[in-house]
């Protein structure tokens, strides 16, 4: 059984301070000319979405140029919501072995990944990161190291999961944003199907 991990969007989902608030808008009625459109606003980091290396890379890829053999992975759910950091002492107790990606469970609460956490999975050869939190790290100082390090590497990173009644353990995460060209970052439909019934 599929599970869905996506926020649905929506008008009032919370942003990340001073990005664009999503916006739905009816252009042509069914009642008027015989057909419903609408027209989507929105920032790239509006609900589940995926960062490029672009959103902090200059030259960077963007989100269209992403390999999309690395948007279906084997990846593991850790439950991160009583820690008070995800550093490398805590992703040494993980079992990494085969997976390609790691998504964590915070259920809300303020816990974010740590630079050498960040080095920790890029040397383990970990290819995409995801978490609940609208944002993977705590950088009060604006030198978004974790991001540096996770994009640097061409490591996408999925921020805004929701992953409420997911069970830790091992699944196979489909992940895949629109083919966007220019795009630092996008918003996409994020599956977790369990290990054992995937194909």
């Amino acid at each position: 059984m599929l599970i869905d991990v996506t926020l649905i969007l929506k008008e009032n989902i919370p942003v990340y301070p001073g990005d664009p608030k999503f916006e739905i808008e009816k252009i042509y009625s069914i009642e008027s000319s015989g057909f419903n459109l609408h027209r989507l606003t929105m920032g790239t980091h509006t609900g589940t979405h995926m960062d490029a290396p672009l959103h902090f890379l200059s030259g960077g890829n963007d989100i269209s140029q992403l390999d999309i053999n690395n948007l279906r992975l084997t990846a593991l759910v850790a439950d991160t919501s009583g820690l008070k950091k995800i550093d490398s002492a805590y992703l040494r107790t993980l079992d990494l072995n085969g997976l390609g990606a790691l998504l964590f469970k915070t259920n809300s609460k303020a816990v974010y990944l740590t630079a050498d956490g960040a080095r920790f999975l890029t040397a383990r050869g970990i290819r995409l990161v995801g978490t609940e939190n609208p944002d993977i790290e705590d950088s009060p100082d604006n030198c978004f190291e974790v991001h540096h390090i996770l994009l640097g590497n061409s490591i996408p990173v999925v921020e805004n999961l929701f992953l409420k009644n997911v069970s830790e353990g091992k699944y196979i995460f489909y992940c895949f944003p629109l083919n966007v060209y220019g795009a630092d970052a996008c918003p996409v439909r994020a599956i977790l199907e369990p290990l054992d019934n995937s194909l």
